[in-house]
């Protein structure tokens, strides 16, 4: 299924709008099942949306909060998207990580996968996505790209970014193709032409996030300008 573009006036409403959206999916998965995972993003632009989603009216109790991919690094440190998630969201929910310290992240991967394997599908999944067309840690040019894009592959992988950053661990294409609803968070003109020419390509390998929101029975493009 491809997405359309939903365009919001401002980032502030676009954070504010997507929050509203995503405790919808929460509230109506604990009235169905009595708990629900929801996976969010690191990094600048989601920041607000996690700020706006921590003050939504949710049964924060029966919620546990993963994030889209981690880096190894300890929580603490400024580059660390578990750290990020509990500043911005405080107490709410149950944040699991997906790294801890002194784990490789091969260790720290087969943890985390089963970790999901154990708990009903992802209600409701928020990714980022760069210009280079990667969605959480799933980057073109990867060693590990092919197997964490495959159908049957894990939920959870280690992932080497190109470029000698440290290494990551990460959600997979399987694991956002059984989440409930997939919702991409972009922002800026640059993003915009990055995520029309990423719809455009249809090699997963090329376009991880094109194929991410492809497999997604739900879904959805948030950007504001």
């Amino acid at each position: 299924m491809s997405p359309h573009i939903i365009e919001h006036e401002s980032r502030e409403a676009m954070a504010k709008a997507l929050a509203a959206t995503v405790a919808r999916d929460l509230n109506d998965a604990i009235r169905v099942a009595g708990s629900a995972l929801v996976a969010v993003p690191g990094g600048s632009t989601p920041e607000a949306f996690l700020r706006a989603l921590s003050e939504e009216d949710v049964r924060w109790t029966e919620v546990t909060v993963i994030a889209t991919d981690e880096r190894c690094v300890p929580a603490e440190d400024e580059r660390s998207n578990a750290g990020m998630i509990l500043r911005a969201m405080g107490a709410r929910g149950f944040l699991f990580p997906l790294y801890r310290a002194g784990q490789t992240a091969e260790e720290a991967a087969a943890l985390s996968d089963s970790f999901v394997a154990k708990r009903p599908a992802i209600r409701s999944a928020v990714i980022g996505m760069g210009t280079d067309m990667h969605c959480a840690s799933l980057f073109p040019g990867a060693p590990e790209l092919e197997s964490a894009m495959a159908e049957e592959g894990p939920l959870v992988s280690a992932m080497t970014p190109p470029g000698g950053l440290e290494p990551r661990v990460t959600l997979t294409a399987r694991a956002f193709a059984a989440a409930g609803a997939v919702r991409l968070l972009i922002a800026g003109e640059e993003k915009r032409a990055a995520i029309e020419a990423a719809l455009k390509e249809r090699d997963p390998l090329k376009s991880p996030v094109g194929a991410v929101l492809r497999a997604s029975p739900n879904p959805e493009i948030h950007w504001a300008p």
